[in-house]
């Protein structure tokens, strides 16, 4: 899967391949359809903000349960979410 990574505050980001994996304990898989980018995210790029990199941007997410994790309770593969 394709991920928009930004090595340094700064520089521009880079579209980079990153491992798809199984849920672990807890966590669900998303099947992301939407993600925003924030003004806190601009200033990471823009380098106001100082933040040791790699890191991803585009926190603000919606899509789809794709798979759960062992012991996740009240959420079905399909779901809607936003996080």
């Amino acid at each position: 899967m394709k991920a928009v990574r930004v090595i340094e505050g700064g520089r521009p980001p880079e579209i980079v391949d990153i491992a798809k994996r199984e849920p672990g304990p807890g966590e669900v898989l998303l099947r992301i359809g939407g993600a925003g980018v924030c003004h806190s995210d601009l200033h990471v790029l823009d380098g106001e903000v100082l933040l040791k990199g790699p890191f991803t941007l585009g926190h603000e997410n919606a899509g789809w349960i794709e798979a759960l994790g062992q012991g996740v309770k009240g959420l079905m593969e399909g779901d809607t979410v936003a996080v």
